[in-house]
């Protein structure tokens, strides 16, 4: 059975109804990346644990990249987003979002995906066109690391980097327009069941990588705040364990939530549930977000410029 996005609206309204005598519902306009990383966003939606809380999810809304989602924080268009960490820094940094970060969701969740009939080894990748998200992405940081460790794009021009959005990029590769794609999961896994091949996780280049995490604006009420960090804990916990059951839930919810910013209709396969899965195996879901994992997305945005100086760790990490 498929549901639309004002049933679920609907059922966080009757649910602040049925809990109004016991406290007030606080309605907040939430975004996610259109991609696995945003899974525990969509447990809870379906379970119900939003309005259990009195969180009434008075909007929603799913976007192609972390950047695009930061750009309407910016705009104040939300107040609570499922982000990647390393844009979240950006917007925190250099657009002086006032946001906080509550929580990890997950670790790695990031790959390399080649055609296999033009790259072999990563010392291929410098024969072929690659695709890779915009500068300051954590995809884009994972790429950075790959060159690093294997030296793979030397001699790479930097036209022959092109920088799309993971829709962009799994069309390209499949039209044979670049011969690799660095993506985030799902698009990593929804490219291999294309035929493609992936050659290397983000678990392979960088140990304990922070992938994304629950951010809030500043002004969010402390209360609220909390329940949404126990929400987003209690749902990546429940990941963990049920992993078929999230992956027929997220299969359910990304073919009727298209992302606001890919203006129409996607002519890739729609993403099932084996594609799920596979995205959860390369995936680490960890709710515990440290000093140490900004201060290392923190030194990594530092050594590529894309961030003129660093903060404390603690400016951006929300405490209750």
């Amino acid at each position: 059975m498929v549901f639309s996005k004002k049933f679920f609206l609907s059922l966080s309204f009757i649910g602040c109804l049925i809990l109004g005598y016991k406290t007030a519902c606080w309605p907040f306009r939430f975004a996610v990346e259109y991609n696995a990383h945003s899974a525990p966003f969509w447990v809870a939606l379906e379970k119900g644990w939003f309005q259990e809380a009195a969180i009434e999810v008075e909007s929603y809304e799913a976007f192609l990249t972390g950047t695009a989602l930061a750009a309407a924080l910016q705009r104040k268009k939300i107040e609570v987003a499922y982000m990647c960490l390393a844009p979240a820094l950006l917007a925190f940094c250099n657009a002086n979002v006032p946001l906080r970060c509550l929580t990890l969701t997950h670790r790695y969740g990031y790959g390399l995906v080649v055609d296999p009939s033009k790259v072999k080894a990563v010392e291929d990748l410098s024969k072929v066109k690659v695709g890779c998200l915009r500068e300051g992405t954590t995809v884009d940081l994972f790429m950075k690391g790959v060159y690093e460790r294997y030296g793979g794009l030397q001699g790479h021009r930097k036209e022959e980097v092109l920088r799309m959005n993971p829709f962009l990029t799994v069309l390209a590769l499949s039209r044979g327009q670049i011969g690799a794609a660095f993506l985030p999961e799902h698009w990593v896994s929804l490219a291999e069941q294309m035929g493609f091949k992936v050659l290397l996780s983000a678990s392979d280049v960088f140990p304990k990588m922070p992938g994304s995490v629950l951010v809030v604006t500043e002004g969010l009420p402390a209360a609220s705040a909390l329940k949404l960090k126990e929400i987003t804990e209690r749902a990546t916990r429940w990941l963990r364990d049920h992993p078929e059951e999230g992956a027929r839930i997220l299969s359910r919810h990304f073919a009727m939530n298209l992302p606001v910013d890919i203006g129409g209709e996607m002519p890739l396969p729609k993403p099932n549930e084996g594609v799920f899965l596979r995205a959860f195996s390369r995936m680490a879901f960890d709710s515990t977000l440290t000093e140490e994992d900004v201060k290392w997305t923190l030194e990594l945005l530092l050594r590529y410029g894309y961030v003129s100086k660093s903060i404390d760790p603690k400016e951006v990490l929300w405490r209750p």
